[in-house]
């Protein structure tokens, strides 16, 4: 990859980052289902007007059907689930967890995608950042076993956002805009939450959020939403599912920062391990070529 596409990649971790933190304030007010539907709601408004504003169309249009499934698989699933997880969970743990989606999507590239095969590098690293779950996840440390669902519930989060990240390359048509992609997944997400929030705790009958609750939803439908979305598509379309997904491997550094310096949240020695080993896999992983398979995939064999 280029230095530029790194630099983007850092941007983009600190944007998915800060989610965590602002979820974990969010969260003392307002319950997960209506967090995510908030958060989206305010993104979804943004890139319609900015999409409104630029009003040109150019270049290709990918299928309404393919930006709902991205909206499901990358927007509505993996906040509901983190916002719900962290309920209980610190947002540093919550981040270390979701940091295993580049697991997921080596897996699912290597079996959707003919550009993006397994290598002894990425399998490799791959084991080792499984290694680095099962440290984060201590049965004797802070979190472990004994936390129950959420931490498994992020674990889905995280294989959600791969799965999406592979389909996007493999579904969204070449030549559409970054902004177009992203508007449509977060509108069709935003629907999908704002049902599920109505239906299942009915915000209005609830107390009035805090002032830090609102600010914290604003900031992450603004920034942590919208604009991190249209740098994700803009990633995908440059350098490929598997490379964006390293993004996930950096967003624990400033979710954990974070949530130290404002929320008085710790790791214990080995989930910091546990973190370390996941950095180590980011570089293997990031300096490892994908190998293009020489057969089709079977799908494209029974056409």
């Amino acid at each position: 990859m280029k230095p530029q596409d790194w630099l983007l990649i850092v941007g983009l971790s600190l944007l998915f980052g800060s989610s965590f933190f602002f979820t974990e304030i969010a969260g003392e007010s307002l319950g997960p289902l209506t967090i995510a539907a908030s958060r989206l709601v305010i993104a979804g408004v943004v890139l319609a007007v900015i999409a409104l504003v630029q009003s040109r169309r150019t270049g290709a249009r990918t299928p309404h059907g393919t930006l709902v499934l991205m909206g499901l698989l990358n927007s509505f699933l993996p906040i509901s689930l983190i916002a719900w997880a962290q309920q209980s969970l610190p947002s540093g743990i919550s981040a270390i967890l979701a940091a295993t989606s580049p697991v997921f999507g080596i897996f699912f590239a290597h079996a959707l995608l003919r550009q993006e095969k397994l290598t002894t590098m990425r399998v490799a690293a791959t084991i080792g950042a499984f290694v680095a779950v099962v440290l984060v996840l201590d049965p004797t440390g802070t979190v472990g076993l004994s936390a129950g669902l959420p931490p498994w519930a992020v674990l889905a989060a995280a294989a959600s956002s791969a799965l999406a990240g592979v389909l996007g390359r493999r579904l969204i048509v070449p030549g559409t805009r970054p902004l177009d992609v992203a508007r449509g997944q977060v509108i069709s997400a935003a629907v999908m939450a704002t049902l599920g929030a109505a239906v299942f705790e009915q915000p209005w009958a609830q107390p009035a959020p805090s002032v830090q609750a609102l600010a914290s939803l604003v900031t992450m439908g603004l920034v942590s939403t919208a604009l991190a979305y249209v740098l994700f598509f803009r990633l995908l379309e440059r350098v490929g599912a598997a490379n964006t997904l390293l993004v996930g491997f950096l967003v624990p550094a400033s979710a954990t920062l974070l949530g130290a310096t404002f929320l008085g949240e710790r790791l214990s020695w080995l989930q910091c391990a546990g973190y370390l080993v996941l950095g180590l896999a980011l570089l293997v992983i990031g300096r490892a070529k994908p190998v293009p398979a020489d057969t089709p995939l079977p799908s494209e064999q029974a056409r």
